[in-house]
């Protein structure tokens, strides 16, 4: 597993207040031009039998994500877990909070997770480092984003109005510039919302900015976000990603077995082909409607790591809603339900926004 050349990097936090919802935003150094990104990944499950709980699992999984990183001290924890009870999943956070700190751990629950080295769609925990000298990321939460309860067939006007102003705080708590490559959108907003959650979004930070990221489980009691170490419903997150990268992006929608598997590889293989520096990660943000359609769960991400091949780190989640480049949308980021939306980053010379 390589996680590149090492740099420690420091973060610190702060606390804004700006329209309709409060924003909490963390802030790492600017990134040198010719410094490195590091992404590292872990996966561990619970195991009754083996005395890990949900706890364990989340600790497990941080040590393991800590050795990996070496002496590098990551930017942000990306989590996501698939534990059923609030309860377990508040152990999970707290179980990866106590290697990493709270400050940093962002993340949601979810239908599964897969990495390089593994799938698992229950009782587990997977993880995402990023960092590196040439990585900066800084992070906001919307922790109220006012559409709990409100229907697109019944309210939708005021849907649109409650997600849009949502994503415009997120949007105005990591506000873009010259050297942002990457944002990552992770909600409490299912498909078809996730498309009004992103408007706001693009509403500040315009159209051509690559945007990628999912939705939490929708299953009532299972829709958490995390942010500083607390549990969130109805919320959102942003991590503007800022560096010495690019960025490939790629999508495709499928709704069979045959179709989920040949459209993972084919989205995979895209990005790889396109890839003109050295993969760092990819990161596949995949409908949980797909992984219903699989005959095994490992099926899927043996199909993205065939179109891929040796291709850095692999983060899959499978989520309630997707947002990326798609297929009838190429170049302009949507918020989609039944895809798969890739994100190949690579390290690059002379970084765009993307290729």
């Amino acid at each position: 597993m390589s996680t590149g050349r090492l740099m420690k990097s420091g973060l610190a936090a702060g606390l804004l207040a700006a329209g309709c919802a409060t924003r909490q935003a963390a802030v790492v150094p600017t990134p040198k031009p010719d410094g490195a990104v590091v992404a590292a990944t872990a996966l561990a499950r619970a195991d009754a039998a083996a005395g890990v709980d949900a706890y364990g699992a989340g600790r497990r999984a941080a040590e393991e994500l800590k050795a990996r990183l070496g002496a590098v001290e990551p930017h942000v924890v990306v989590l996501a877990e698939c534990f059923v009870g609030k309860a377990d999943k508040a152990r999970a956070l707290k179980g990866v909070t106590s290697v990493f700190g709270k400050a940093r751990v962002v993340g949601f629950s979810c239908y599964g997770v897969y990495t390089c080295e593994g799938v698992a769609d229950r009782q587990a925990v997977g993880l995402l480092a990023l960092g590196g000298d040439g990585l900066a990321v800084r992070t906001a939460l919307v922790p109220d984003q006012r559409s709990l309860g409100l229907t697109l067939e019944r309210d939708e006007a005021a849907l649109k109005a409650a997600l849009g102003a949502a994503g415009r705080a997120l949007a105005q708590g990591v506000p873009a510039n010259a050297g942002t490559r990457l944002l990552v959108v992770l909600a409490d907003t299912h498909s078809p919302k996730n498309q009004l959650l992103l408007d706001g979004v693009q509403a500040v930070a315009g159209e051509a900015l690559p945007v990628t990221g999912g939705s939490a489980n929708k299953n009532a009691g299972q829709n958490w976000v995390y942010y500083g170490g607390r549990l969130y419903t109805d919320a959102a997150v942003a991590l503007a990603l800022d560096g010495a990268f690019s960025v490939v992006q790629g999508g495709a929608q499928a709704q069979d077995n045959q179709a989920v598997l040949d459209s993972a590889r084919t989205v995979a293989a895209g990005l790889r082909q396109r890839a003109r520096g050295a993969p760092l990660l990819v990161t596949a943000f995949d409908c949980a409607g797909r992984k219903g359609k699989l005959e095994a769960i490992e099926q899927e991400q043996k199909a993205v790591l065939e179109g891929l091949g040796p291709a850095g780190e692999l983060f899959g989640v499978w989520c309630a809603g997707e947002i990326g480049c798609s297929a009838d949308s190429p170049a302009k980021p949507v918020g989609r339900g039944w895809h798969l939306m890739g994100t190949l980053l690579q390290a690059a010379p002379t970084a765009g926004m993307m290729e």
